[in-house]
């Protein structure tokens, strides 16, 4: 595994770089000191090896001296020679050195050379040896001494000055050892002429230097270029390559007229055993307080930062799966308190958003009603609940034309009536049911445990009652019905509640048709939410595919009983349901907001018919076409009815504009301004359908319109009612002094008509002359009449 890809936790991550910064540290904090340590290690070794090389040479020098001058003393005076100028015999000679031995502290051996013939006529040299308490040596070293005296012999008497020579260095044994070894001879003069007569000599042992630099030290004396060692630190005797592991020091030795340079090494390896000591106590103390500081930081992450950290990851995965009640309960007063504070702080933030978004999923945001998904939940629990088995009953409210007041005043004014609406609703039911609201204008009250019938029809009758009341918003007056939809089963359970929303929603389409009124469900209601889910799809393939036709019903002059213009009427040719009357698909135009395209290809339709009957010879016809509430509501009203008029090339005044009494309901000020603009277009304007809906007389005076169409109700029975009559005639004589023409609706039998006629009525219309027919039927009967 890749150490680098690994994953490691926080506690790891800390404890390593925590690890690696103390590693780091004491590696630094112990070479600086171990550094200073050597340092000052070195310093004292030097110190050290300058005070015992100093004692050393001055123990070698004041030695060489003193046998210098103890020799000296003694080959110069007659305890050799004795009286004469050569030595009486050898006896007295060996007599003599033993002498200087027993009399000299500093000299432990002595060796002598004469000369030939000196003693006894030998022909040889004479030479004696001797030494205090031990072994002379083999028979090399006998030989070596013999040749260094014979050497010495012939130098000395090559200097008539006297002075001494130094012979070596050369080892020899010394207690089985062997001892690097100088000889130092002066010569014995015989006769006044001061002729060497021999010499007398000493081995000086160049002992290896003591002390605590002395372990690895070595010396070395130099005479001329040769170099050599003198303590043993090489088996033979050769020169030394320093490679700078030493102290060096450099003295001159002088033995008479000889002058040596006598070098000492000191190892500074032996004048650093306190600094490796104190080394290895360094490193094994860091290594313990670096163990043990680690054990205590483990301990000290595992306390603080683990333990708190598991908290926290045993809180969250508490909270992931739902547990919404769960804290952190770290109380260590340092950052990890704080930040249990702020998780806990959030822990609340959560759960009040939780709640929050629990009640918004479950409850309308502007009315703070339960919506859809609340009753889903609510009908679940009490399905659940030992009540369940009672009977419960649904109504389903609809408020009547609320569309309109949405899009005609603003949204916010929609909202407020909303809301008055809904308290009004809750104050009405009290406790007897639990209000829900399920869309814009789409409230639900549930009621449970219900007894009678009887009693759903009271509280429906209620409802209506208290929310067709006058609503004040803002200094204006509010006129809001609605439309109730009744279902009732006989236990409430979550298939008897949906099926409760179900029939409930198909008893409120049919009293829709009525507004202001409700409808307790039955079985053969089903058919009709079918044809008019049909419908209500079917309305954008109709006009894609040109299934809407436009009927066209004749308007006749009464006085001259002639055809001057006609009113387009819309019908369907469904491929299902044959023709389908206006009345059954335009409430769904209107509420859907399909109408305005709708109405858009009417007058187009209604203005291409025009110039095709202009072609055919059918002069001077005008065509009135219906506008929609909704319609007269849209913004570029004037523009778009402008520019249909004028792509299809027709004359304004040949195109009058049918109005109903409903635009006058809000803002009749806008309601004027779009009319004179209409006028001012030149197209011709009626009031449809006087008398049925809210307008009074009052609105007549103002309004620019050129003609009042009286509704089929002001004459059904007018033959037999004289009080009708006395009305009729009113309405023509205020319409006359208005300046405005009356057109009468539904005339269907020559009775009415000669009432009609009687009373200065303008224009009629009816099936007494025609029903709406197609375009070409129409020119029949317009053909038909001018023949």
């Amino acid at each position: 595994m890749n150490f680098l890809n690994m994953r490691l936790t926080i506690a790891q991550k800390l404890v390593f770089a925590l690890a690696l910064l103390m590693t780091c540290s004491f590696i630094g904090l112990t070479a600086l000191q171990l550094t200073k340590q050597y340092h000052m290690a070195i310093r004292e070794g030097q110190l050290i090896a300058d005070h015992e090389s100093l004692a050393y040479m001055g123990a070698l020098k004041s030695k060489i001296t003193l046998l210098e001058t103890v020799l000296d003393a003694y080959g110069s005076s007659n305890a050799l020679l004795g009286s004469g100028s050569r030595p009486e015999s050898k006896q007295q000679l060996s007599d003599s050195l033993a002498g200087l031995l027993a009399s000299s502290a500093s000299i432990h051996n002595v060796f002598t050379m004469w000369q030939p013939g000196l003693m006894d006529q030998q022909p040889e040299p004479y030479y004696i040896y001797l030494q205090k308490d031990g072994d002379g040596g083999d028979a090399g070293q006998e030989e070596e001494r013999r040749s260094n005296a014979s050497e010495g012999f012939s130098l000395l008497q090559q200097q008539p000055s006297g002075e001494p020579v130094v012979l070596g260095p050369y080892e020899v044994k010394q207690g089985g050892v062997d001892t690097p070894s100088l000889s130092v001879l002066m010569p014995v003069r015989k006769g006044r002429d001061g002729q060497a007569a021999g010499v007398i000599g000493t081995e000086l042992q160049l002992h290896y230097p003591q002390g605590k630099s002395a372990p690895g030290s070595y010396a070395a004396i130099t005479s001329g270029s040769a170099v050599y060692a003198l303590n043993g630190t090489n088996e033979q005797l050769k020169p030394v390559r320093d490679s700078g592991r030493y102290f060096h020091y450099f003295y001159p030795l002088e033995i008479g007229s000889n002058r040596w340079q006598f070098e000492l090494h000191v190892s500074k390896s032996s004048t650093l055993n306190d600094f490796y000591a104190s080394l290895r106590t360094t490193v094994v103390l860091a290594i313990a307080a670096l163990a043990a500081l680690t054990a205590l930081m483990v301990l000290l992450i595992k306390k603080v930062v683990v333990q708190n950290i598991m908290k926290v990851v045993h809180v969250s995965s508490a909270l992931a799966k739902g547990g919404g009640h769960h804290k952190l309960d770290i109380r260590t007063k340092d950052e990890f308190e704080v930040l249990a504070v702020h998780f806990n702080r959030m822990v609340d933030y959560r759960k009040e958003a939780e709640d929050l978004v629990r009640h918004q999923a479950t409850h309308d945001l502007l009315t703070s009603l339960p919506n859809r998904y609340g009753y889903n939940r609510y009908v679940e629990s009490q399905a659940a609940s030992p009540g369940a088995a009672r009977p419960a009953a649904l109504l389903y409210i609809d408020l009547d034309r609320f569309k309109y007041v949405n899009d005609k005043m603003d949204y916010t004014m929609g909202d407020l009536l909303l809301k008055r609406v809904a308290r009004r609703i809750v104050q009405t039911m009290n406790d007897k049911g639990k209000v829900f609201r399920f869309g814009s204008d789409e409230f639900v009250v549930l009621i449970e445990n219900i007894g009678h019938l009887h009693q759903i029809n009271r509280m429906a009758e209620d409802l209506l009652l208290e929310i067709a009341r006058p609503i004040k918003l803002q200094d204006r007056m509010f006129y809001v019905t609605a439309s109730i939809g009744m279902s009732m089963q006989p236990a409430l359970t979550a298939e008897m509640g949906e099926r409760l929303l179900k029939e409930a929603d198909v008893a409120m389409y049919m009293a829709k048709k009525h507004r202001n009124t409700s409808r307790l469900y039955s079985p053969s209601m089903n058919e009709m939410p079918y044809k008019e889910t049909a419908l209500e799809a079917g309305l954008l393939p109709a006009l894609e595919n040109g299934q809407f036709l436009l009927y066209y019903q004749p308007k006749v002059n009464i006085q001259s009983g002639k055809i001057y213009g006609a009113e387009a009427l819309i019908r369907w040719k469904h491929p299902e349901f044959g023709i389908v009357s206006p009345l059954d698909f335009i409430p769904l135009a209107e509420k859907t907001g399909f109408i305005i395209p709708l109405g858009e290809w009417v007058l187009r339709a209604a203005c291409k018919q025009l110039k095709q009957w202009d072609g055919q010879g059918l002069h001077d016809l005008t065509v009135s076409v219906n506008l929609s509430m909704i319609q007269f509501q849209q913004k570029h009203l004037v523009h778009t009815i402008e520019q249909i008029i004028s792509e299809e090339g027709v004359d304004p005044r040949r195109i009058e504009l049918e109005l109903t009494e409903s635009i006058f309901m809000d803002n009749p000020g806008d309601t004027l301004r779009i009319l004179h603009a209409l006028r001012l277009l030149g197209v011709r304007l009626s009031l449809d359908d006087f008398g049925t809906g809210y307008s009074s007389l009052s609105y007549l005076q103002s309004i620019p319109i050129q003609y009042l169409k009286l509704d089929k109700t002001f004459i059904h029975d007018i033959v037999n009612d004289y009080r009708k009559q006395m009305i009729f005639k009113s309405l023509i004589v205020i319409a006359h002094n208005l300046n405005m023409e009356v057109v009468t609706e539904g005339v269907e039998t020559a009775e009415e008509l000669a009432i009609i006629k009687s009373h200065q009525c303008d224009s009629v219309q009816g099936y007494l002359y025609s029903p709406p027919v197609p375009p070409d039927r129409f020119e029949e009967l317009y053909k038909q009449q001018i023949a």
